[in-house]
């Protein structure tokens, strides 16, 4: 039998290319947040769920039903997230929690939830799909940056909890990928900043014509490029880090040979 392997945010992008490909050597459980999403994975003969971060209930639900029908899962990966732009003066507390709720309280609960049968497994995996903003930040935002450090140090400590079972913990820290990520943060940046009323419209003027660009960086990898990562991942000798595109690459590098102000003026610049 196929190893089951749990994807959380599969609608588009990274999530949806993990679930096409691993399809193929694991029995894939897909997560989405809408049931009109679900129809294109039956389509595709893959299993599929709603699956809502930010409510508690639903992560909960969620989860009985797929170990219900799934009682051995091989692994969690855990890449449901969005990405909350605007500078933090603009960001209400409120707008924050609903950033946190999805990227991280969720994440976290739907993890604890599937550990207990994870432990159970003779080998297991759990996956974090994180950011090069999960280690370096962003000026505008700071939302999603902080969501994404909070990501980090649950992933590495949890990885030092369970050093004793059978589960390794990996954290895949991805740079530009052709998504619906830049749409949907340009679509939250709208509903929840007061361009109006902020000190920042020069720099928003900046930022939303980049967000409102079609075009990518030329930096920027198809989603398939975290593909090989995950793949390594969930095989016998996972590394706990993988940093995927040439930017997060030579980011992590620089942070750690440069002084600390010279990476804020390069940082400022972005």
């Amino acid at each position: 039998m196929k190893k089951a392997v749990v994807i959380t945010g599969c609608s588009t992008g990274i999530g949806y290319s993990l679930a096409l490909n691993l399809n193929k050597e694991y029995k894939v459980i897909a997560t989405v947040r809408s049931f009109d999403d679900i129809a294109k994975f039956k389509k595709l003969k893959i299993e599929c769920y709603k699956l809502d971060l930010a409510d508690k209930d639903c992560v909960k639900d969620t989860t009985q039903i797929i170990l219900k029908k799934n009682p051995n899962i091989y692994a969690l990966i855990n890449n449901g997230a969005y990405g909350q732009a605007g500078a933090l003066l603009d960001i209400s507390r409120e707008v924050l929690e609903e950033q946190f709720a999805t990227n991280v309280f969720g994440t976290h609960q739907l993890t604890n939830l599937f550990i207990p049968n994870l432990i159970k497994q003779k080998n297991a995996r759990i996956i974090y799909i994180s950011s090069v903003l999960g280690f370096v930040c962003a000026p505008f935002r700071g939302s999603y940056n902080s969501s994404k450090f909070a990501l980090e140090g649950l992933a590495q400590t949890l990885r030092l909890e369970l050093a004793h079972t059978n589960i390794k913990v990996s954290t895949i820290q991805p740079g530009p990928i052709e998504s619906k990520f830049r749409e949907n943060a340009y679509q939250s940046f709208k509903d929840n900043v007061d361009l109006g009323k902020s000190v920042y419209q020069d720099k928003y003027q900046v930022m939303t014509k980049r967000l409102e660009s079609n075009k990518p960086s030329k930096w920027t990898l198809p989603p398939e490029a975290v593909l090989k990562t995950v793949n390594h991942a969930l095989n016998d000798n996972p590394k706990n880090h993988y940093r995927v595109t040439l930017p997060t690459k030579i980011i992590w590098l620089l942070q750690r040979f440069l002084p600390s102000k010279i990476i804020d003026k390069l940082l400022i610049k972005q």
